[in-house]
């Protein structure tokens, strides 16, 4: 058993030190986030936590010899609500 942990430690890390070596430039224009929504918590009045899609395009660069076109990624955060 121990022999397996250090076996897949060694590829995890193996793995990731392989990923950092790649040549990352890549510029993007990002849009307004599209989709908003929140969820009041009840743990303070005004609190809430919140989740929203980002849409980017690539302006230019590419990761690893790959281009890049577009992506998009949900980004969560809390806020407070001012009342």
């Amino acid at each position: 058993m121990k022999k397996m942990h250090l076996v897949l430690g060694l590829v995890c890390l193996m793995s990731s030190i392989a990923l950092a070596l790649g040549k990352t430039n890549v510029q993007w224009k990002c849009e307004k986030p599209s989709v908003q929504h929140g969820i009041p918590v009840g743990d303070k009045p005004g609190d809430a936590y919140a989740i929203e899609q980002i849409n980017c395009t690539a302006i230019k660069g590419d990761i690893a010899g790959n281009k890049m076109k577009s992506a998009s990624a949900p980004s969560f955060f809390t806020s407070k609500v001012m009342a």
